[in-house]
């Protein structure tokens, strides 16, 4: 548990930060259309005595500069937050890659061995094994990184239950996590089906995973199988 301490205080940090950017942001586009109106006020203010005027061209400008300090103090907060949104990103990143490329390479037989995280977004690529024989003589050189969303739905789905995976693997340690699994096969072909039914029944001598499914070949895969009536 002490080592996972960190990573806990992170996966909070990261909602945390979520929600304030997003309500700073808010605020920030309230205070630009207040700025915006009291601009506008301030320069159509009407002929007046020169009491009045001189008065309302005050109140004006105070508004006016209450509004920028507010707006700059907001740019400051927001700056910040996202700074260490960037931090606790870039560390789940380091910590998620290694723990995902194992998997991907069990599951694609070696094909693509490394997944990378962007350290801001987390948004995932992939890159092909450095002896891939299916890449051809024309490609480009390795390592190249491919987005998901190029490769075939099958591809897309080996990826992401690694990165899904390792999730587990990260969050639980060594205590047992249960995985749910919605028919995740259904898109692979028969010899990526073996490896990915191999890791998982690897997978669940550590965790509790449930897997659903209409497929009666899943019968041979091991486990308990609970058959529901409809």
């Amino acid at each position: 548990r002490a080592s996972l301490e960190a990573f806990a205080a992170d996966a909070e940090r990261i909602l945390a930060l979520e929600r304030d950017i997003e309500t700073q942001t808010v605020s920030r586009e309230r205070l630009r259309v207040e700025i915006e109106e009291a601009e506008r006020e301030r320069a159509a203010v009407p002929e007046m005595d020169a009491a009045a005027l001189a008065e309302r061209r005050e109140t004006s400008a105070e508004n006016l500069a209450r509004a920028k300090r507010r707006s700059r103090a907001l740019e400051i907060v927001a700056s910040a937050l996202e700074e260490a949104r960037r931090g606790v990103s870039g560390s789940l990143a380091r910590r998620l890659s290694p723990l995902a490329s194992a998997h991907l390479s069990r599951l694609t037989d070696g094909r693509y061995d490394a997944l990378f995280f962007d350290p801001r977004s987390l948004a995932v690529t992939v890159a092909p094994a450095a002896d891939d024989g299916e890449r051809g003589t024309h490609a480009l050189p390795v390592p190249e990184r491919v987005d998901p969303r190029s490769l075939s739905q099958g591809a897309r789905d080996l990826i992401f239950l690694a990165v899904r995976l390792a999730l587990v693997d990260l969050v639980g340690g060594d205590e047992p996590q249960p995985l749910f699994l919605d028919d995740p096969f259904v898109h692979l072909d028969p010899d990526r089906r073996r490896l990915a039914v191999d890791l998982i029944r690897g997978f669940s001598e550590s965790h509790q995973v449930i897997l659903f499914t209409c497929d009666p070949s899943y019968r041979s895969a091991g486990g308990r199988l609970i058959e529901l009536g409809v």
